[in-house]
């Protein structure tokens, strides 16, 4: 079954229970299947228009969700006349495009004068990540822009009730584009969050199956729901595009992510894939300005896709000052910035082992560069601890002589450093079997001499060198 979706992007849910409406009947549209090869292109481009303004109002488009500038339509292209279907899709057809034929089309209908840009910005950023050729990150490639009067009265009250802003002018526009089929990243953080904390899910409904409850409810829902469990309070609605609405969205995309950190939510491939996109895109001066995790999906085949291009600024990188002003919307506002999502993604891609090393990081302090400030300080020290290393030297000797030479007496972190050079001098195994003999012999000591702190350095630098 081919489907195309008029959204706007800032949420999607395919799995979403599909709003009721009493549209035209298919058979409605039958008066439309005539020959397009006998009518001239002002007959055709006519005929196309109204084709679209009943393919809009049939049961073939079904509402199931809207955005800020416009309505989400499921429109299931099966259902339409044969005449029709064909006409339809091959008109949304690039010129000398080497696709397959496509069955399956995004639309985007939404009022306003912004739409050609938007259109023209996916564009360039679907060839930027093409040209880059970066692996599991994508733009949902657009096929046409169109401008759509609306003439038929009923069309536009039809229209009007889902949702869409029929202007004096009756103009709204078309961006035709590939479908992503999958979920928003916005989703899939909200799930892992409820499934993490599962036992508040069970103490707030009792009575309910967590797997099952998920999946029969939508976004809006979700998102009242992980707010509920986590004391968030939100002040603005979930379609607002204020600065301050936006900006809201991102510190509690924040917090619902830290929330779910070190749990391996996304793969690590789709971080570091991500932050090389954003760093593609930039390069040649396009910045996206809303790029939250509604508006990050995760497709059916594992990769990224990034969508909406509603807010994109396209700017001369080699600019100074407009590089400085691109994310400025005015004297107390501004645009997202696109380096939130990427903060967010490489927290959600963390493991328990990330945490592991953290906390290694954290008690070791960064033993690599006082190792070179050291080097550097006293070179010819440095050469005389080296050359004793490599004479076999006493593990043990060689510290104390070397700490108090290095000025690290009773110093910790240097002699944490220390090792770390020892090791890296083939002695590995010596280092280990000396960091365990010292953990074993302070772990016997009375609790008044022992030192904890020595304890947990060399435990960290054992784990590591483990």
């Amino acid at each position: 079954m081919g489907y195309a979706i008029i959204y706007h992007v800032n949420r999607i849910n395919i799995n979403m229970n599909p709003e009721k409406q009493n549209n035209m009947p298919i058979e409605s549209l039958g008066y439309y299947s005539m020959d397009m090869e006998q009518k001239t292109p002002e007959e055709r481009e006519i005929i196309l228009d109204q084709m679209l303004e009943a393919v809009f109002s049939s049961e073939a488009a079904v509402k199931i969700n809207e955005g800020n500038n416009g309505v989400i339509l499921e429109l299931d292209t099966t259902d339409l006349p044969a005449e029709v279907r064909d006409y339809f899709l091959t008109d949304l057809e690039d010129e000398g495009d080497d696709d397959d034929k496509i069955a399956v089309k995004l639309l985007k209908i939404y009022t306003g004068t912004e739409g050609r840009k938007e259109y023209e910005l996916q564009k360039k950023a679907r060839n930027i990540l093409k040209a880059e050729d970066i692996e599991g990150v994508k733009v949902p490639k657009p096929r046409k822009f169109r401008e759509l009067e609306i003439n038929n009265d009923d069309v536009a009250k039809h229209l009007e009730s889902l949702g869409v802003k029929i202007g004096k002018d009756r103009i709204v526009e078309i961006i035709a584009m590939d479908l992503v089929a999958g979920q928003d990243l916005a989703t899939i953080m909200y799930e892992a969050y409820v499934k993490n904390h599962e036992a508040d899910f069970k103490a707030m409904y009792p009575d309910l199956e967590l797997e099952s409850y998920l999946e029969q409810i939508n976004i809006d829902a979700l998102i009242d729901l992980v707010h509920k469990m986590s004391g968030i309070k939100s002040k603005y609605n979930n379609l607002d595009n204020s600065p301050a609405a936006v900006q809201e969205r991102a510190q509690i995309a924040k917090a619902i992510s830290q929330g779910i950190a070190y749990k391996s939510v996304l793969d690590k491939k789709h971080a570091s894939g991500l932050l090389e996109a954003v760093n593609a895109l930039h390069a040649q001066g396009l910045y996206h300005r809303d790029l939250h995790p509604r508006n990050v999906m995760v497709d059916n085949d594992g990769n990224l896709e990034i969508i909406d291009f509603g807010l994109a600024k396209e700017i001369d990188p080699k600019n100074s000052l407009e590089v400085k002003s691109v994310y400025v919307a005015g004297p107390e506002s501004s645009y997202l910035s696109d380096q939130g999502i990427i903060n967010i993604a490489q927290q959600l891609a963390k493991t328990e082992a990330d945490l592991k090393v953290e906390q290694r990081i954290s008690r070791l302090g960064d033993p690599e560069t006082l190792l070179n400030r050291l080097a550097a300080r006293k070179p010819e020290i440095w050469q005389d601890f080296i050359k004793d290393i490599n004479d076999n030297q006493d593990i043990g000797r060689i510290l104390g002589l070397y700490e108090n030479k290095f000025g690290g007496t009773n110093d910790h972190k240097v002699r944490v450093a220390l090792l770390l050079e020892i090791s890296k001098q083939n002695k590995k195994s010596e280092v280990i079997d000396f960091l365990k003999a010292t953990i074993e012999k302070e772990n016997e000591r009375k609790k008044e001499y022992r030192s904890d702190f020595l304890i947990n350095q060399y435990q960290s630098l054992l784990d590591f060198l483990s």
